[in-house]
């Protein structure tokens, strides 16, 4: 009795569906950055683990009595290290599975078949307004110092007028003066004048006092 019942314990075995590996191999592609499923994230992954095909979530197993050969199907983002990452994800998968289910990792096959443009399309758009932002300042400074010297110019002209209007004033003066001199020389000859009148009667009045005599 013993012995059968030895030998049936020796018969006993432990199968693991192909489906958790694939699950297993799916989370670990979700835990690597800048990377993604082609053909769905952890919740496709979970789903194989029901019993949905992993082929359908971009994880293929190909398990045998040697070990287990995976190969994957992902989506890089646009920018980062694809070789390094690839690597990493390669390490990850194969230490998640030979530590959960005690299998031999023969292969870790990574096919990268695209790149996701999503982020990169709006890093683009994020720089595309960061730059018309920039844009849009710099115009705003330009018509501010625009505006500044415009001011200035026309603080310029005023203050030209104002020195036109001083030399004005300063010519009135001048002119004045030159009037008021004039004036004076006028006055002079007048001056001048009469007493060569009052001379000149004088010089007749003597005349005329002496004929009589």
């Amino acid at each position: 009795m013993n012995e059968i019942a030895k030998s049936d314990i020796m018969k006993d075995k432990v199968n693991i569906s192909d489906d958790v590996i694939a699950a297993i191999a799916a989370i670990a592609i979700e835990k690597t950055p800048s990377i993604v499923p082609s053909g769905g994230g952890v919740g496709e992954g979970l789903a194989g683990f029901l019993g949905m095909k992993s082929q359908n979530k971009g994880v293929k197993v190909d398990a045998s009595d040697t070990g287990v050969v995976i190969d994957i199907q992902v989506t890089a983002e646009y920018g980062c290290r694809i070789n390094e990452i690839a690597r990493q994800l390669q390490g990850t998968i194969r230490d998640d599975i030979e530590k959960m289910t005690g299998l031999k990792v023969l292969q870790v096959n990574i096919h990268v078949l695209g790149i996701n443009l999503k982020e990169t399309q709006k890093e683009i758009k994020a720089q595309k307004d960061a730059r018309d932002a920039r844009d849009a300042k710099d115009a705003r400074d330009a018509k501010d110092a625009k505006d500044a010297k415009d001011v200035k110019e026309v603080k310029d002209v005023k203050e030209v007028r104002d020195v036109r209007d001083v030399r004005d004033v300063r010519d009135v003066r001048d002119i004045r003066d030159v009037r008021d001199v004039r004036d004076i020389r006028d006055v002079k000859d007048a001056n001048y004048t009469k007493d060569a009148k009052d001379a000149i009667f004088a010089s007749d009045l003597k005349g005329t006092l002496e004929a009589k005599e």
